[in-house]
């Protein structure tokens, strides 16, 4: 008799079959990768961008330059020195193992 377990260690264990993509896993990235990645979120984020521009410009001008705001202002309270994640975060996060990852 078998069990769920077992059903699952069993799918889990099964051999994946050799594929062109597990062949190529260990050739290094190259230039035209990245290339292809950037156009592919060009493709897919500058039209959206371009119509907005278009038909709602100063909708668009103020939205963006609120983003880059972000920068350099303090925005609905949330400023801080730039290590508050460091000095700050992480110690809730890691607790105890805090001075290791610091080391």
């Amino acid at each position: 008799m078998f069990s769920v377990a077992s059903l699952n260690l069993n799918l889990q264990a099964r051999p994946v079959p050799r594929t062109r993509l597990a062949e190529e896993s260990g050739k290094k990235f190259r230039g035209r990768s990245l290339a292809i990645i950037f156009f592919a979120a060009a493709v897919i984020a500058l039209p959206w961008t371009f119509y907005t521009a278009i038909r709602f410009p100063e909708e668009f001008r103020y939205e963006n330059l609120n983003i880059l705001s972000h920068l350099n202002q303090n925005i609905e309270g949330w400023a801080g020195p730039w290590d508050r994640v460091v000095f700050d975060d992480w110690i809730s996060i890691f607790h105890v193992f805090y001075p290791a990852i610091l080391a």
